[in-house]
């Protein structure tokens, strides 16, 4: 998994994605240079969006909905 060329085709910045996985923007660095491995369950979401299998506006729905955003 490439996350930074996942993040560049769903534009979205290390903002976006630390809100999105509910981590900071410094762990998407580290999973960036590989200086730290996802966790399997946030490698399965990536891969099922970009095979279509997972909407990346529902997983944004999801992560506002986890901290009690609307």
């Amino acid at each position: 998994m490439d996350l930074k060329s996942f993040m560049t085709a769903h534009e979205l910045t290390r903002d976006d994605m630390a809100a999105i996985a509910g981590v900071t923007p410094r762990t998407i660095v580290n999973w960036e240079t590989g200086f730290k491995t996802p966790p399997l369950s946030f490698q399965v979401l990536v891969a099922g969006v970009e095979a279509g299998s997972v909407i990346l506006d529902w997983w944004r729905w999801q992560a506002k909905r986890s901290k009690g955003e609307q």
